[in-house]
């Protein structure tokens, strides 16, 4: 998966998630590879990346949340405050780096299959990961939220499950269901992507 190009290198580069137990492409977009740097990731869903920190790296994975500020040379982990380390999808607030979003669930099985189970959780410089819950559906009986955050918005984050699209303005704190009418007949059973685009 191509996460995106960093404002330190150059357009053709960019950054291969690392696959499980597998490789990770190096600084020349994918002409040359590398082994999976101790203690990265191994199960990636989501890698991203943030205008305002080159080289930081945001990795969303099935076993557990890891951050790299060189560009993938080295991984840190950060689980302090959470409780379902199955990680699904990843968002960052816009104009701060350290404001982040993770969708989460107990297991692989909870956060795709049934029974489904989906939390969100946000952490803010360094402080523990909190679970959000103010404006939120229960957890029980939703596969695993798509996040995304607005390119042009401070503080402002999309969730998505099956029909139910979630909208924080307030860096995540509290949420409220957005009112969407879906063409009839519609029926959807999983979420894979949410692109945020402004209309006009």
């Amino acid at each position: 998966m191509f996460a995106g190009s960093s404002p330190t290198r150059t357009p053709k580069d960019g950054f291969l998630r690392p696959l499980k137990r597998g490789r990770s492409s190096g600084p020349d977009a994918g002409t040359t590879w590398q082994d999976r740097a101790a203690g990265s990731p191994r199960d990636t869903h989501q890698l991203s990346i943030h205008l305002v920190a080159p080289g930081r790296l945001y990795s969303a994975a099935g076993d557990g949340y890891f951050e790299s500020r060189d560009g993938g040379d080295t991984w840190q982990r950060f689980e302090e405050g959470l409780r379902h380390s199955y990680l699904w999808s990843i968002a960052i607030d816009t104009a701060d780096a350290d404001n982040i979003i993770l969708s989460a669930a107990s297991s692989a099985q909870h956060s795709n299959s049934e029974p489904a189970e989906s939390y969100l959780y946000r952490r803010r410089g360094d402080s523990p990961w909190q679970e959000l819950r103010d404006g939120l559906p229960k957890p029980a009986g939703r596969h695993s939220a798509v996040l995304a955050a607005h390119p042009n918005e401070p503080g402002t984050f999309f969730a998505a499950w099956e029909r139910d699209i979630f909208h924080s303005v307030n860096g995540g704190a509290s949420w409220h269901r957005l009112d969407i009418r879906w063409p009839e007949h519609c029926r959807v059973n999983e979420v894979c992507a949410l692109a945020v685009a402004e209309s006009g």
